[in-house]
């Protein structure tokens, strides 16, 4: 395994999330770019909301950047460039959300669970 300084890190994910975000995506033959990545956790996070009328809970489980771009569109932020991006909530490996929505009122996003570091 090699030890990648922070330094070198985040200037390489500044340059491909730069590339994402001005990526034609999937119509163009190239990858998923983040809009469209939103739009498919929003599409399928609805679609499986839809089934379960009964107001049961149901367990999503994703990435942590999807995840990202999902709270964005729940509470109405653009999707922004991750890097150095500090959302309100940190997203990280093992983190468990609870998010309630509700017709009258905004959307609430609650931290459950996030596992201790090491």
């Amino acid at each position: 395994m090699v030890d990648v300084p922070r330094k070198d890190w985040d200037e390489h994910r500044a340059l491909y999330w730069e590339e994402q975000l001005k990526s034609g995506g999937l119509l163009s033959g190239g990858p998923e770019n983040p809009y469209e990545t939103q739009q498919r956790i929003v599409e399928s996070f609805f679609e499986h909301i839809r089934q379960y009328t009964d107001a049961s809970p149901v367990l999503f489980v994703s990435h942590g950047d999807p995840i990202c771009f999902f709270f964005q569109y729940l509470e109405g932020e653009p999707i922004m460039n991750l890097v150095g991006y500090r959302p309100r909530r940190y997203v990280d490996k093992c983190t468990i959300w609870q998010v309630r929505l509700f017709p009258d009122r905004p959307v609430e996003i609650k931290e459950m669970f996030r596992p201790q570091s090491e």
